[in-house]
């Protein structure tokens, strides 16, 4: 690689040169977004190489439909290569292209071909605009160098002359002759003209002078006479207060609108229940008193908003108060059924067969954390058929979400608190990325929790709604079921570099990408085809995690009865 190259690199980094190819195909990021329609600031997404409206997150990429649409090759390796082939031609195109930026010469054969094929487009005109801000225009200089070398030397011709105007001269005095005579003496004394005589012009100038003297003086005289005029019609200043107290009332202030304070309201509620309590230790026949019936009040159906599955609601939540019923010593009590049906009763979802307590725990906790109740049903299934105190043979994941060590003491330290269990999350420390727990009692203690149902599903859904909302982010759109399952069975970061991988080179070997999960789960990496093991690629890793899913997420459908099935997601860009 050449210094040269280098400099360019400096010069156009990958970002710069997206921002141009933006630019110059759409004139900038500003514009209205053709999902949505609302104008929109579009922000750069460098790894997709596009850019998404901030409004409703539509990606649009610059470099569509053209050969550098594929991100396996660098913008700057397309500009360099661009700007290679005005000063460069022929094979020499290539031959510096392989030698500067250091890439086989097939590479840069298929570059220059590519450019080439797309300069002959009739859309082509942006490219001529790229072309002359990768070479500061010199390309120009070039083709007019060439062109004036080509064509045959032509005679210059003298450009037509342009008599320069005489000067003035009060009087046009005749050439002189080299020879003085008497005779060209009288006739240059003939040749000039009389000038008019002076007095008659001063006349007039005077006369102009006295008339416009005279119109200033009219004009002074008819606006000194209008003035009279009007300050002979204006009423006087007590005529004109009498005036505007007789006919306009006199202005008073406005009450103050009242305003509604809450703490006021708490603190009279407050003071309305120890009023309250003081009457009913006073007189206990006071606590036999009913309120009275209130009328039924007729129920008015409601069109509830269909919504996708992975859109997390979020109720609102009182500052510094936990989300979920708490005991005095500080840990989360078993949630209250939210159905009227029995406990024990077995519930069918096509083959799985579930007791409703169970269900009603899992509705519960995704109704605190503000989850989809369908998706944390659809993960347990996978994760471990409902099995609360089942423990994997290949790794220390236990429960029915199957928590390993490290994520369980990770979601324990971060969201304990909410949930009542601050006690819990101070016995939690932090040695570099490790969670630890000095007490190997405690941290047994803490880890067996992972068998409580109830506390497993709502920090299940903690770390789903987290790891959801910052990969969505990262990406610029929507993740389908699979890809949030992706999240909980990988973890954040190796979720996102799987499907980043994935939009990039779907045909790299899963396993390679990800040997330590491959090893531990190899009927996910790897599929028997006659007998022989075979690697999976990532896309189709991606596509086993959509199917399996969407299964668990339609056949758990009817435990989000108010939202409906949700809206259909694209499928992911391959």
């Amino acid at each position: 690689m050449s210094e040269r190259f280098r400099q360019f690199q400096a010069l156009y980094p990958e970002e710069a040169c997206l921002a141009a190819l933006m630019r110059l195909r759409h004139g900038g990021t500003g514009m209205a977004c053709p999902a949505c329609g609302r104008a929109a600031q579009f922000q750069p997404r460098p790894k997709l190489r596009g850019f998404a409206c901030n409004h409703c997150n539509y990606i649009l990429y610059p470099a569509a439909g053209t050969a550098l649409e594929s991100r396996r090759t660098p913008l700057q390796l397309w500009f360099f290569a661009l700007k290679l082939m005005t000063e460069e031609s022929g094979k020499g195109v290539v031959q510096a292209l392989t030698r500067e930026a250091g890439v086989p010469q097939l590479t840069a054969q298929r570059l220059v071909d590519e450019l080439t094929a797309l300069g002959d487009r009739a859309d082509a005109g942006w490219l001529v605009a790229l072309r002359r801000l990768v070479t500061g225009g010199r390309e120009e200089a070039a083709a007019a160098a060439a062109k004036s070398a080509a064509s045959p030397p032509t005679r210059r011709e003298a450009p037509p002359t342009v008599a320069a105007p005489k000067p003035a001269a009060p009087s046009p005095v005749a050439a002189p002759s080299p020879v003085a005579t008497p005779a060209t003496a009288m006739k240059a004394q003939a040749a000039v003209p009389e000038a008019p005589p002076r007095k008659a012009s001063s006349g007039r100038m005077a006369i102009a002078a006295v008339a416009a003297g005279a119109a200033c003086l009219a004009a002074a005289v008819l606006g000194l006479a209008y003035a009279r005029l009007q300050q002979q019609e204006r009423p006087t200043a007590d005529q004109a207060a009498d005036v505007a107290t007789g006919d306009v009332p006199a202005l008073k202030d406005a009450p103050a609108r009242p305003s509604l304070i809450l703490s006021s309201v708490e603190q009279d509620l407050e003071g309305a229940r120890q009023a309250a309590q003081f009457a009913l230790d006073n007189d206990p026949s006071l606590a036999a008193i009913k309120p009275q019936d209130e009328a039924p009040t007729q129920q008015v159906p409601v069109n509830q908003l269909q919504l996708p599955s992975n859109i997390l609601l979020v109720p609102p939540k009182m500052q510094g108060a936990p989300s979920g019923p708490v005991s005095p010593s500080g840990a989360p009590q078993p949630p209250p059924q939210i159905s009227s049906g029995d406990p024990d009763q077995v519930l069918t979802f096509g083959p799985i067969k579930i007791r409703r307590h169970l269900v009603d725990t899992i509705v519960r906790a995704s109704k605190v954390v503000g989850a989809d109740p369908t998706l944390l049903m659809a993960v347990a299934d996978k994760e471990s058929s409902f099995s609360t105190g089942v423990k994997a043979k290949t790794s220390s994941a236990t429960g029915l979400y199957q928590f390993i060590e490290q994520t369980w003491l990770g979601v324990i330290y971060e969201f304990g608190t909410r949930h009542g269990l601050a006690n819990d999350a101070k016995l939690i420390g932090r040695s570099g990325r490790q969670f630890v727990v000095g007490d190997a009692n405690e941290r047994q203690r803490i880890l067996d929790m992972r068998r409580e149902p109830y506390i497993s599903a709502l920090l299940a859904a903690e770390m789903l709604k987290r790891d959801t909302l910052r990969l969505e982010r990262a990406l610029g759109r929507h993740l389908t079921g699979g890809e949030i399952y992706l999240i909980h069975f990988l973890g954040p970061d190796a979720a996102q570099t799987f499907i980043e991988t994935m939009e990039e080179t779907p045909g790299v070997k899963a396993a390679e990408l990800l040997p330590k999960p491959a090893q531990a789960n190899r009927p996910i990496f790897y599929a028997d085809a006659g007998g022989e093991t075979k690697t999976l690629s990532v896309s189709e890793v991606h596509k086993k995690f959509n199917d399996m899913i969407k299964v668990r997420l339609d056949r758990y459908s009817a435990v989000r009865p108010t939202m409906g099935a949700g809206i259909s997601r694209p499928p992911p860009k391959k």
